[in-house]
């Protein structure tokens, strides 16, 4: 189970890179919601075989438009603003 604190969410390195931008929260599929050049998505799940790592994770923490910084090469995400 990944570990969370107020500003640092830590889980499961799933890609290389480190980027920052704004969240873009999108809990389902099936919205009109699109993710601008920039975001970040944050969402429940991208694929079936990832969904135990991300149902605990960032959806309720992070909130749209809040600045964060994705570490994956260590798996950290920091809530910036």
């Amino acid at each position: 189970m990944p570990e969370v604190s107020a500003d640092v969410l830590r889980g499961v390195a799933a890609s290389a890179g480190i980027a920052t931008g704004a969240a873009r929260v999108i809990l389902r599929a099936d919205t009109d919601e699109q993710v601008r050049a920039g975001e970040i998505l944050v969402a429940p799940f991208t694929d079936p075989g990832w969904t135990p790592y991300f149902v605990p994770a960032a959806t309720r923490i992070i909130r749209t438009g809040q600045k964060l910084r994705v570490d994956g090469n260590r798996g950290v995400v920091t809530i910036l603003a």
